[in-house]
């Protein structure tokens, strides 16, 4: 056997590969004939993928440089040309970047256009008008309205007519006109990819759970950032396989898992490692989270205006309180988790809104405890040691008697 030959690839080693070669196909794209753009967290990517468009996400971008531990040095570059520390430091991020060129993974590739959808906050509609603004390209902005009760036929209809729109402006800057079959072959993988995306998130539901939703922020990277291709498709499909190894060895993420929980919000990028080992230290395993069954698709392709307008305007922080806070109770009883631990981030308004009035639905509908962590996704002056590690022990403290 030659050197290297029959060595079984983990998903780590092709986490690497494929987002390194994303990114350098990005920065080659003009050399392959391909355009481009922009976009927000959950915009219909599966159009630029059926148009041979590059989706790259500055929010991506900005989540790395915030687990690099970079975030504070590039906000502070933004604030200093005039930006807001009350701003998304996602925002903050991406604008510090490209002011200073600093990236830990050497920049962005121009875009050739700019795609936002305001389905997650109204944030993104300014930040994209920034853009614009220094780029002097494009911008397509879809306006997903607010959920307050149900999503009916008019908010589908208004949204198709936007997609419509979109796919007129992305003909304009192609040249080419879309092939509808193609999109349906993107919807098909997208939402097989979901699919299986999905199945990953369900393993924590296993008592003890092989995972933890800390590994679910990390392997989130390629259903956000390649979903509608056969890279990410075959990438969930070798996780899967590697996670049900675990189960069947009854492996269990935490040592001696004696509480389970669930993550409502963001990560806090830049401690991950340690608040993993904090809960860990009390036999607590976060099995699932809010943030990564964003992106738990569900598209139909034989009809795909129809079901792009549907998965991209029923987005949970889309929703209301009392929405959310039924969610919350389902993702507990599905997951069998003791808890909640909200994230109160000060950067996602919109998600962060309401959180403690949906801890106290759930306080009283079914009787479980929630942990409030007030801090940012990227930026770690927001973020007291002390005051969390306080709020951990007391939440445990309260746990372990409600649990006893």
């Amino acid at each position: 056997m030659g050197k290297g030959e029959g060595k079984k690839i983990t998903t780590s080693e092709l986490q690497r590969e494929l987002i390194g070669n994303y990114y350098l196909e990005a920065k080659e794209a003009h050399q392959l004939q391909k355009r481009v753009a922009w976009v927000t967290a959950a915009f219909p990517v599966e159009v630029c993928y059926a148009m041979d468009i590059i989706p790259i996400y500055p929010e991506n971008h900005a989540a790395v440089i915030g687990a690099r531990r970079m975030g504070q040095t590039i906000i502070e570059i933004a604030q200093e040309a005039g930006y807001s520390q009350d701003l998304c430091s996602y925002a903050l991020c991406d604008f510090g970047s490209i002011f200073s060129g600093q990236s830990p993974i050497g920049g962005l590739p121009s875009p050739d256009i700019l795609l936002c959808c305001n389905n997650q906050c109204g944030t993104v509609t300014k930040w994209y008008e920034v853009l614009r603004r220094h780029f002097k390209v494009p911008l397509v902005v879809l306006d997903a309205p607010f959920i307050a009760r149900d999503l009916n036929h008019n908010i589908l209809n208004y949204f198709k007519e936007q997609l419509e729109e979109l796919i007129s402006a992305l003909e304009a800057l192609t040249g080419k006109s879309l092939d509808r079959d193609r999109l349906k072959e993107v919807l098909e993988i997208s939402n097989e990819t979901s699919n299986l995306w999905r199945q990953y998130l369900e393993m924590g539901t296993h008592i003890p759970s092989p995972i933890t939703c800390f590994d679910g922020f990390i392997h989130m990277a390629p259903i956000v950032t390649l979903r509608g291709t056969l890279k990410a498709r075959d990438y969930y499909q070798l996780l899967i396989t590697e996670t049900k190894e675990k189960l069947a060895k009854r492996l269990s993420a935490v040592s001696e898992e004696k509480y389970r929980l669930f993550w409502d919000n963001l990560p806090i990028w830049f401690q991950l490692r340690g608040l993993a080992e904090k809960f860990a230290r009390h036999h607590a395993n976060i099995v699932g989270a809010s943030y990564t069954s964003l992106w738990a698709y569900s598209f139909d392709a034989s009809e795909p205006m129809e079901t792009l307008a549907w998965n991209y305007c029923d987005v949970l922080i889309n929703r209301g309180i009392k929405d959310r806070a039924t969610f919350a109770i389902q993702m507990l009883e599905k997951y069998a988790a003791h808890g909640l631990v909200m994230h109160s981030n000060r950067s996602c308004k919109p998600y962060s809104f309401g959180q403690y009035t949906i801890k106290k639905i759930v306080q009283e509908q079914v009787g479980k405890p929630s942990l409030v962590l007030e801090a940012d996704i990227c930026d770690p002056r927001f973020y007291q040691e002390e005051q969390i590690d306080e709020a951990i022990d007391s939440f445990f403290d309260t746990l372990t008697a409600t649990h006893n």
